[in-house]
């Protein structure tokens, strides 16, 4: 499961602006499920993934932030920055999930990309998603 996960975050990372094409993909995971490549299909036509591709986009943003005496680091699967918003996705392939179930798995992690991103761009609002490939369904986490 976790070679799935990061087959498809690594085609994410690599596709370029979305939507995508079937080809696009199958050029880049010759390998990859045919379910897997429509999973990677959807989001390429989520509407909010969509309305993102047009602002300063950085995947797998690597951040470094200090807490206190001690620093805190990680990467950031989606980064979409404007002028006064920040938004962040991070990508879940885990499968047989719920958005609840998700949510309850992973805040602990968007909290900490939360505070990071709150010091490094002090200014701006910021929003943070999951995307379940399993649920197509990007579930918002504040």
């Amino acid at each position: 499961a976790n070679t799935r996960g990061t087959q498809l975050h690594e085609l994410v990372e690599h596709l370029p602006c979305a939507p995508w094409t079937k080809q696009q993909i199958q050029k880049l995971a010759p390998d990859l499920h045919p379910s897997d490549i429509h999973k990677i299909l959807q989001l390429g036509q989520n509407e909010l993934f969509l309305s993102l591709q047009s602002l300063t986009v950085h995947k797998e943003y690597s951040f470094i932030v200090r807490e206190g005496s001690s620093l805190s680091h990680g990467f950031i699967d989606y980064l979409a920055v404007s002028d006064d918003t920040v938004t962040l996705i991070d990508f879940k392939s885990d499968r047989h999930v719920t958005d609840e179930l998700l949510k309850e798995r992973y805040c602990g992690q968007i909290h900490a990309y939360l505070h990071a991103l709150h010091q490094l761009y002090p200014q701006h609002q910021i929003e943070a998603y999951i995307y379940s490939f399993d649920l197509n369904q990007m579930i918002k986490m504040n």
